[in-house]
């Protein structure tokens, strides 16, 4: 085992390629994590996922025959047992049945008066095959609708919610004699020791050890800031789901529980990292901060009991606790940089129809809901990638720390797990999910109680299309390329439109490039617009239509090119050596790339606002136009951003050549490049007042000066005359 074990390990030290620079547009990632949901249970009638079959029925022993997934009314609805047992038992060797048989064996369905829900015996265990909505839960199926969902995603153990959380923060679970800080003493296992000894007695630090390696000791090495936010009251779940019943536990932020494993992790105590572990107060404290976003690099938000959404919590309450996290990143400074991944910690016994890859000896678990909500996520997206909640350690990983693993061979602190996790065959990157290409979204803040939404069509019942709306392409001052795609969901597509205009009640159409047809993937669509007005933000979105109804997709927004524009140069004039200091005014100057007099590239320039750059000349002749490239384009030319390389002056005859001490001569220099002459100088002293702007000659008058002769310099935008024999002039005493 140990020789294969580090076979995998070897190999995994090897497969990480470098991720996406745009990752690091993500400078705050918050991991919300509720609990006890199947994705089925939650989307399984969502259009355009893998959803439902229409074939599903799933055997009730208690009361004969099979029952069909149906709509269930009940928002509190009881699952099912949802430990390592029950996880065998539901996926059945592939046949996905055991989840009403595992219900009613929890519940004791099959003998009277033995039911644990309010409903009749012969209904209670089947709870556990039914689903919920946007009638019910109308705020996860928006975001779903505006982000990224994930149809699948499995839960990383294949257990409850202890191994499972344990995975969330460390890519494993085990079990570690008591007190031993030794890593390698750890053993694998879904039933790793509990924080408490007996399920109704207060939580006692200490009682487990935890020494294996988690993601904080990577992050505290490299100074990635990290906070775990436990949501003060009930624990959210039982401390183990095996158990028929247990009591309530008190959670806090400073003790441990299932749900805060890290507080017996023996490297968060010896990194000296467990005041990092908050109640939730800290979180809003964080989030509320100005002017920049107090939120630390990595966060993790556990609810209570109350707001869990673990049976018997209701699913309102819980998705208004969830709104109302999110709402807070959306109207802080957070949100610009921000990545929140929303996902439930396992199925908590409710009915999901897809069979859950064998990754390992572990798992993966059952399939879960899983949501990305950014300013960057892309809009309306389903990820079809197989995913586990490892892939939330490898973004971590690939956006703050370089891409470093939990690996035993790497990491600097050996465990014996069987395999790094993160590197898994087959698991997706969550990279997928955005689009660092596109202008950041704005918010959008949901109602906290919203009202219900509408019905969805029943599994095996014709589906409206799903849609996603992509980011705009190809985009000049005039024109841009709508991009969008269209599931038709079995329906054949009649009717496909981009509607855009700059509010977001649209006023205009443009129809799709294509009909999409009537398969069941999405298919890429476009449609190019023009007659835009340049530095303008449009609103637009996809709209299309099959026998079962019409979709619209969600709102993106598109900005026309602004090129940069040149209006000024000042001073316009300078030596043909180059090596002048200027500035330039004009407008989107904000992203210069480059600056270029005529054909020669500026050696240095600074942006100092969208307004205004100071910039070097480089060597040049003659009158040159000045240039701005941006990643938008280059400006046009003007009157406005001329600049005149002018020769050097030269001094051919002084006249008169001499003048007393007390000044007030004037004189007569003759040369050549002496207009625009800006200074003339006698030995050290500016001449009092300068006439003229003749090429050939100017008129000064003389200074005060003490008695001797003296070198007069010409100064023009082409530099200083140099010395010679005829610049001479002579001070002589009264």
């Amino acid at each position: 085992m140990l020789v294969t074990a580090a076979v995998v390990l070897a190999s995994a030290a090897r497969a990480d390629a470098a991720p996406d620079e745009g990752i690091h547009k993500i400078q705050h990632v918050v991991m919300i994590m509720q609990e006890n949901r199947s994705f089925d249970s939650y989307f399984g009638t969502y259009p355009g996922a893998n959803d439902i079959p229409a074939s599903a029925c799933v055997p009730d022993p208690g009361n004969g025959g099979c029952v069909k997934p149906f709509h269930n009314e009940n928002e509190k609805g009881t699952g099912g047992p949802h430990g390592a047992e029950a996880a065998v038992a539901d996926i059945d060797g592939g046949k996905m049945d055991g989840f009403i048989k595992e219900a009613e064996a929890r519940f004791g369905c099959e003998e009277a008066g033995g039911c644990g829900c309010p409903k009749g015996v012969e209904e209670c265990a089947q709870d556990a095959v039914g689903y919920y909505d946007a009638r019910d839960i109308p705020n996860y199926w928006t975001y779903a609708e505006n982000y990224a969902l994930q149809d699948n995603m499995f839960e990383s153990a294949a257990s409850y919610s202890l191994p499972e959380h344990l995975f969330l923060v460390s890519g494993w679970s085990a079990i570690c004699p008591n007190g031993d800080e030794n890593p390698m003493e750890c053993v694998d296992s879904l039933e790793p020791i509990k924080p408490a000894r007996g399920w109704g007695q207060p939580i006692e630090p200490g009682h487990a050890t935890y020494a294996w390696t988690d993601i904080t000791y990577l992050m505290a090495r490299a100074g990635v800031t990290w906070r775990y936010y436990v949501t003060e009251g009930n624990e959210p779940d039982c401390e183990n789901d095996e158990e028929e019943s247990c009591e309530k536990v008190r959670q806090l932020a400073s003790t441990p529980g299932i749900w805060n494993p890290l507080a017996d992790f023996t490297d968060v105590k010896q990194d000296g990292q467990l005041g990092n572990i908050k109640p939730l107060p800290s979180y809003y404290e964080a989030v509320h901060q100005q002017p920049t976003c107090g939120l630390p690099n990595v966060s993790w938000v556990v609810p209570n009991q109350l707001y869990s959404e673990h049976p018997p919590a209701d699913l309102r309450r819980g998705q208004a606790y969830v709104t109302t996290l999110i709402n807070s990143i959306m109207r802080s400074p957070c949100w610009g940089s921000t990545a929140i991944f929303l996902s439930w910690d396992d199925w908590g016994g409710f009915y999901d129809h897809v069979v859950p890859p064998n990754i390992d000896e572990n798992g993966y678990g059952l399939r879960v809901p899983g949501l990305v909500i950014s300013p960057y996520s892309r809009a309306g997206f389903i990820d079809h990638q197989r995913l586990s909640h490892d892939a939330y350690l490898k973004f971590i990983e690939d956006d703050f720390l370089s891409g470093e693993r939990l690996n035993p061979l790497t990491d600097g602190r050996p465990d014996p797990r069987p395999d790094v996790r993160e590197q898994a065959p087959g698991l997706g990157n969550l990279l997928g999910d955005f689009n660092f290409e596109q202008a950041p979204r704005a918010p959008m803040l949901l109602p906290p109680m919203s009202e219900d939404g509408s019905a969805s069509a029943a599994p095996g019942e014709p589906q409206t299309p799903a849609l996603e709306t992509a980011a705009a392409s190809t985009v000049t001052q005039s024109s841009a390329t709508l991009n969008g795609t269209v599931n038709p969901d079995g329906g054949m597509i009649g009717s496909c439109r981009f509607e855009y205009g700059t509010t977001s009640s649209y006023g205009s159409t443009v129809p799709c490039s294509s009909l999409p047809g009537a398969g069941t993937k999405a298919i890429e669509v476009s449609a190019q617009v023009g007659g835009l007005t340049r530095d303008t933000t449009y609103h637009f979105r996809i709209v299309a239509s099959n026998p079962a109804g019409t979709s619209y997709g969600p709102d993106l927004t598109l900005i026309t090119i602004n090129l940069p524009s040149v209006t000024q140069v000042n001073p316009g004039a300078g030596d043909e050596s180059g090596g002048d200091t200027m500035t330039i005014m004009g407008s989107a100057l904000s992203e210069a790339t480059a600056v270029k007099f005529g054909p020669a590239s500026a050696p240095h320039f600074t942006v100092n606002s969208p307004s205004s750059m100071t910039v070097v000349s480089p060597p040049g002749a003659g009158l040159v136009n000045v240039t701005v490239t941006t990643p938008l384009g280059t400006s046009h030319l003007n009157r406005g951003d001329v600049f005149h390389y002018a020769p050097p002056p030269t001094i051919t005859a002084i006249s008169p050549k001499n003048g007393t001490v007390n000044g007030g001569r004037n004189v007569v220099i003759t040369g050549t490049n002496l207009n625009e002459a800006t200074a003339v100088h006698f030995g050290a002293s500016a001449a009092s007042s300068l006439e003229g702007d003749a090429e050939t000659s100017l008129t000064a008058t003389t200074p005060a000066e003490p008695a001797g002769s003296v070198e007069v310099t010409v100064t023009t935008p082409g530099g200083t005359t140099a010395a010679t024999p005829a610049d001479r002039y002579r001070f002589i005493a009264p």
